[in-house]
């Protein structure tokens, strides 16, 4: 449109289809019956902020949070230009924490996380009217990656011949219990968190050994 407002098309009478859009307003689209010569009048609607992001999750991994989400249901009638990330370690005491640089739905927060404690997150998009509202909050505990244990059980000794048939059984670092009874090659294979697990191993015509270990990663005892 001219400094009026106005253009001036020539074309074949019937049916006209149209589509007005300018920055900062909502695009529209429109069919018109155009049969003769003449001034027609259109209009255009201000631009709104996007609705809220859809469906956020979180999930937990190794001192890190992963957020996903979906797009707005309405960009305001224009385009999404990035999004805002809040956190929290409250249900609903979520401040700004950082603002991505594009339209793009997916976040990996691996900055200031600690595992172990549970952190809450919402979402909102950006335009350029300005911020929409925050999405649904989702939250997630980070913990560390698991790891592996090959114990083995020997008689009399860590040197002395393994034993099959011995119950083992206690707790790994995130408190998972377990309870094994060793192989044919006097072992057993257990997987946990990291840290200080306990153990017991029991066998009939043996004393009961209990005892506590650090078991930071995967590996043979």
């Amino acid at each position: 449109t001219n400094a009026s407002g106005y253009v001036t098309i020539t074309g074949a009478p019937g049916t006209w289809s149209f589509t007005a859009s300018k920055s900062s307003y909502q695009t529209t689209s429109w069919g018109q019956s155009i049969t003769a010569t003449g001034t027609k009048d259109a209009f255009l609607l201000a631009a709104t902020v996007p609705s809220a992001p859809q469906s956020l999750t979180a999930t937990p991994g190794d001192a890190s949070v992963a957020l996903s989400w979906t797009a707005p249901a309405s960009d305001g009638g224009s385009a999404v230009t990035n999004y805002k990330v809040y956190r929290g370690t409250t249900p609903g005491g979520e401040s700004l924490y950082f603002t991505t640089a594009t339209a793009g739905t997916t976040f990996n927060n691996v900055s200031g996380v600690t595992n172990g404690t549970t952190y809450y997150y919402k979402v909102s998009a950006v335009n350029s009217v300005g911020e929409g509202a925050l999405s649904n909050e989702a939250s997630a505990t980070p913990q560390p990656a698991p790891v592996t244990l090959t114990l083995y059980v020997h008689d009399g000794s860590a040197t002395g011949p393994v034993l099959s048939g011995v119950q083992v059984s206690g707790q790994d670092a995130g408190g998972a219990s377990f309870n094994q009874t060793t192989n044919a090659s006097g072992y057993v294979t257990i997987a946990g968190a990291p840290g200080s697990w306990s153990f017991t191993a029991a066998k009939s015509g043996f004393q009961t050994n209990t005892w506590s270990q650090s078991i930071t990663a995967t590996g043979q005892k």
